[in-house]
This record gives C-alpha cells, structure tokens and sequence, in this order.
C-alpha cells in the first residue's frame, strides 16, 4: 500500500501467506539442519508407499515434498484433500484444497493427531 502496489480496490489480493517458495519459513531441527542427523539412517530405512512416488523412504519423501513445497508453482500443498479429521470424519474432499478461511477457522485435529480437543 505503502509504495502505490495495493490500493482499496485491490488490497485483497495481498498474498499475506508466505511459504517456504517465499523463504518466509524453514524446514528442520533447527536453521541449516533439515533432519536430525540422530535420525537420518533410520528415516531412510522405513519405507513407506505414496501413491504417487511408489514405494519411497520417508527421508527421500520428506526432501522430496520440501523440494515440491518449495516450487512457486506449489506442486504439493498439504492442505489438499482428502482430508479426515481424527473421528473419521471428512474435513476436505478429495480434489479441494482448506481456503485461508478454513485454515485460520479450523477448530480440529487431523487424523493421526494425538492430544486434546
């Protein structure tokens, strides 16, 4: 607004939700480590199997979404459907993706997450 970019009429589209493609966030165990190394081996035995990658160690999936979080075309975004909350419930049909609404409303947890409420 302040150098004539946004005014009234468009200040709405203001993207106020820098990610890691804007660096505004980092990945890691903390600045200028991405993995604990403590856990490294081990994150690069477990296999697990996406439906896309195929068969893949977390380690090598981890890099692999930082690496598609980071693209400006965001070719991953983990707010994507489906999404079920910890009762079963689905919270994001497959193929839509939580609007900023929905993720500065959300009042629940994903499935897999333990802990209160």
């Amino acid at each position: 607004i302040y150098a004539g970019e946004y005014n009234a009429h468009n200040a709405g589209d203001v993207d106020y939700w820098w990610l890691l493609k804007e660096k505004a966030v980092e990945m890691g165990a903390k600045p200028g480590m991405l993995i604990n190394p403590v856990y490294e081996d081990e994150l690069k035995e477990k296999k697990v199997n996406d439906p896309v990658l195929g068969m893949i160690s977390v380690y090598d999936l981890v890099m692999k979404r930082l690496e598609q979080m980071s693209d400006p075309s965001m070719v991953f975004d983990p707010f994507n459907g489906p999404i079920y909350d910890r009762d079963g419930n689905l919270k994001v049909p497959e193929g839509l993706r939580m609007s900023v609404f929905e993720l500065t409303t959300m009042d629940w947890a994903v499935d897999g997450i333990v802990g209160p409420g």
